[in-house]
């Protein structure tokens, strides 16, 4: 039945903006909210020094509603129907040479603006003189309102209409009965009742069938059935997350609010499920601390407890007590115009003058929401993320894969160091060792086509290496051709760092005194010497007759790289002697590299787990 509710405060919300053509362009709610946090604050720190307490210069008490409708020696403070001619805003304006206010100096353009706004907007005050009674509401404040204001008239039936929505539509023409159209056609009705509960046109089927059941009599009934459907909960749910600030980011920087989404599917839930609006409102403020069996609902209620994660806070404030606070303040202000339809900000510095709220009260209350946490502290906060309640076998297969990434990083954190004793701390491997034969590095070699320079990946010969950009395939080559100054067999070695994206079937042309022939390197694998080299194979070479090792792009499925080839006699070693230390760090850097690959995959499976923003 509550959705019925929500549509008709819905309703009113919109309706009571504007029902009434003398009503001020600004709201009383709005009028208030601007004399708390620009008015008041100005007149205290520019104005009652002089104009207030037992010493009033020139006769102008402005500590009071009641002080500048009397005004001062000059005359009238504040000219209502003239606004514009108010002695207060010619005097800070300067443009009386024999009154400028303040003396000490004139305002700043904001400063004026506000004042000038406040006057221009009726100079709502609702500050009574010292040791006055005071009006005890705003309607003995206002008397207009009494007459004017849509919220302090009695319900009437006078009027010769048909349902309470055609009086309120009466009520915001500012007409009369007979200003009533002619009743809309089923068609009409059909139309305005989807757009308005589903925010989408009928379909064809669905608009016959509408009009069917309006002209059958049968128009509640297709309310009833629209209120049910999924697409009114998604449309209405909008309307509700406005009014709770829900948003998937804040202000500063554009900082995303993780899993915020669920509270939005949390919403659209509730409006589909018709849940209790009681419930609903308390698992808002206190779904985290009510537990069930039933693991649905009380994942359920946990997601709803975010109401309390929203909010657009400033993360960077380092005073982190005054974050809380403010967080505190915010939350509570949201729980009053959301749920109680009044505010409660005023009474953090006083008591509140027009809803039944104290100082006293605000901080009661304030002191429960300060034990909710909902950030963790840092230089920038972050808001606080939790899992989701789930089953057993579930959390079993989480906690275990977190305890397997834990051991993880234990055991690369140990072999890192032991690497490092070795790398000085820089974590990469030493400059390579010694060569032996003949080596040609790719800037030695003839380039056909264009290709990049680059040092992204270690180790490497020379000032680095070059790529192809794993563009124009087919169009690229480079040749590596040696000079020998003996003949014989030569362990041939192509150089280059691995990667996932390298090609898995580069082509590499040798030709040799046998002849030519053609190898394919697989570049996403790590080569078999020392991270580096791959071997070719053995081939045998002439002096004086024609050599080379070419790489090309032709056909291949990734980026090719080429460093530098390596000619080496038969029966030699690829390098020359090398520290026993660097030898053993080889090994470790290969098993490392391994290890935090293993530990990214656990990681991403972890990342997997739903979390949800959390109160703690």
């Amino acid at each position: 039945m509550w959705k019925r509710v929500v549509v008709g405060l819905i309703a009113m919300q919109v309706l009571a903006g504007g029902l009434f053509a003398e009503e001020p362009k600004t709201t009383l709610t709005a009028q208030a909210d601007f004399f708390e946090a620009k008015v008041r604050p100005l007149l205290i720190a520019k104005c009652l020094d002089c104009h207030a307490g037992e010493e009033i210069n020139g006769g102008l008490d402005l500590s009071s509603r009641v002080g500048w409708q009397a005004g001062g020696d000059s005359g009238k403070a504040i000219d209502l129907e003239h606004p514009a001619e108010s002695r207060l805003l010619q005097a800070i304006s300067y443009n009386d040479l024999h009154l400028q206010m303040p003396p000490e100096g004139k305002l700043s353009d904001v400063e004026i603006e506000v004042l000038t706004k406040w006057i221009q907007s009726g100079a709502y005050d609702p500050r009574v003189a010292q040791g006055g009674a005071g009006p005890k509401n705003p309607a003995e404040a206002y008397p207009e309102l009494l007459e004017k204001h849509w919220a302090y008239q009695p319900l009437s039936k006078k009027l010769p209409l048909r349902t309470s929505i055609d009086q309120a539509i009466l009520f915001e023409s500012g007409g009369s009965s007979k200003d009533v159209r002619e009743r809309a056609t089923p068609e009409v009705l059909v139309r305005r009742l989807y757009f308005d509960l589903t925010g989408l046109p009928p379909s064809l089927d669905e608009f016959k069938s509408g009009v069917a059941m309006i002209e059958e009599g049968e128009y509640e009934e297709l309310v009833d059935d629209l209120l049910g459907r999924r697409e009114f909960a998604e449309h209405f749910a909008r309307h509700y997350l406005d009014i709770v600030r829900y948003a998937e980011s804040i202000t500063l920087r554009g900082m995303l609010l993780p899993h915020a989404w669920r509270y939005r599917d949390y919403v659209i839930e509730t409006f589909d499920r018709d849940l209790p609006l009681d419930e609903f409102l308390a698992e808002q403020i206190a779904g985290d601390l009510m537990e069930t069996s039933d693991l649905e609902t009380t994942s359920r209620r946990r997601v709803g407890s975010t109401f309390l994660s929203m909010g657009n806070h400033n993360w960077e404030e380092q005073d982190k007590k005054q974050l809380d606070m403010d967080i505190v303040d915010e939350q509570l202000n949201t729980i009053g115009q959301a749920f109680l339809g009044q505010t409660f900000g005023c009474a953090r510095c006083h008591d509140h003058k027009f809803d039944p709220i104290t100082t006293s009260d605000y901080y009661a209350m304030a002191g429960i929401l300060k034990n909710a946490r909902v950030v963790e502290h840092a230089n920038i906060s972050t808001p606080i993320s939790e899992p989701l309640p789930m089953d057993d076998e579930t959390a079993r297969h989480f906690e275990d894969m977190a305890w397997d990434a834990k051991e993880l990083a234990l055991k690369i954190s140990r072999l890192q160091k032991r690497v490092d004793k070795v790398t000085k701390g820089k974590g990469e491997l030493p400059d390579l060792p010694p060569l032996n034969g003949i080596v040609i590095d790719n800037s030695e070699a003839l380039a056909i086509g264009k290709w990049k320079d680059s040092t992204h990946s270690k180790p490497y010969l020379g000032a680095g290496y070059i790529h192809d950009e794993n563009e124009d395939k087919g169009n690229k080559t480079l040749t590596f051709t040696p000079k020998f100054e003996e003949s014989g067999e030569y362990d041939v070695f192509l150089a280059y760092t691995h990667a996932v994206g390298r090609a898995s079937n580069v082509p590499v042309t040798l030709l040799h005194s046998g002849g030519e022939e053609t190898v394919f390197v697989n570049e996403k694998e790590a080569p078999d010497q020392l991270q580096i080299f791959h071997r070719l194979g053995t081939f045998r070479f002439e002096v004086g007759n024609q050599a080379y090792v070419m790489v090309s792009n032709e056909g291949t499925d990734g980026y090719v790289v080429a460093d530098a080839v390596v000619f080496v006699p038969k029966g030699k070693p690829l390098t020359k002697e090398e520290p026993k230390d660097v030898e053993a760090v080889r090994p470790l850097v290969a098993e490392l590299d391994e290890l935090k690959k293993s530990l990214k995959e656990i990681e991403a499976q972890l990342a997997k787990r739903p979390l949800y923003l959390a109160v703690k």
